[in-house]
């Protein structure tokens, strides 16, 4: 399986482009079943999917940096390295830079 896929010169992962395609066939799926049982919800339901859909990808990077606990400890044994608004985010990306299906599960 391909990890990642270049788009316009930028690197996207599948699981964040997956979990997308999940949250907006969800997101179809729900405005369609809304239409038909509660017409007079559709905003909660939107509500609702905007949450879930940060829950996913929030969950999912939360859970692969928790996973990951080798490089929290490395960042926090050299915090003095860090300089610069650019180092802060390289150390963020290294540390939050994945996702893991069982976080975006639970979050979602």
């Amino acid at each position: 399986m391909f990890p990642y896929i270049t788009i316009f010169g930028r690197q996207i992962g599948l699981y964040t482009i997956c979990a997308g395609i999940g949250v907006f066939a969800a997101g179809i799926f729900a405005c369609r079943a809304i239409r038909r049982f509660a017409p007079n919800d559709r905003d909660d339901m939107l509500i609702t999917l905007v949450c879930a859909a940060a829950g996913v990808l929030l969950g999912g990077h939360l859970l692969y940096a928790i996973t990951n606990w080798e490089s929290i400890g490395y960042v926090l044994s050299h915090l003095d390295k860090i300089t610069s608004w650019e180092k802060l985010w390289q150390v963020l990306s290294m540390i939050f830079g994945g996702a893991v299906f069982y976080g975006g599960f639970l979050g979602g």
